[in-house]
């Protein structure tokens, strides 16, 4: 894609995914909140090694020109 000796400007490309990971598991019987209760695994990154990622997608994506063509 890039040819040599070609003229090359400087950017900074910035993606911004929302990606969805999802985990089937058991939770006690008398749990009050569920989604309390598995928010809180989430956070003591509990769910880390069940999360598996079901899908991506691209919500932004921007390009900043840091240097032009020398």
């Amino acid at each position: 894609m890039s040819s040599v000796g070609a003229k090359a400007m400087k950017v900074i490309v910035t993606v911004k995914e929302t990606i969805t990971r999802d985990a089937e598991i058991d939770i006690p019987d008398d749990t009050e909140d569920p989604k309390e209760y598995c928010l809180a695994l989430y956070n003591e990154n509990a769910l880390e090694d069940k999360l598996e990622g079901t899908d991506s997608t691209c919500s932004s994506f921007e390009v900043e020109v840091v240097e032009l063509k020398r």
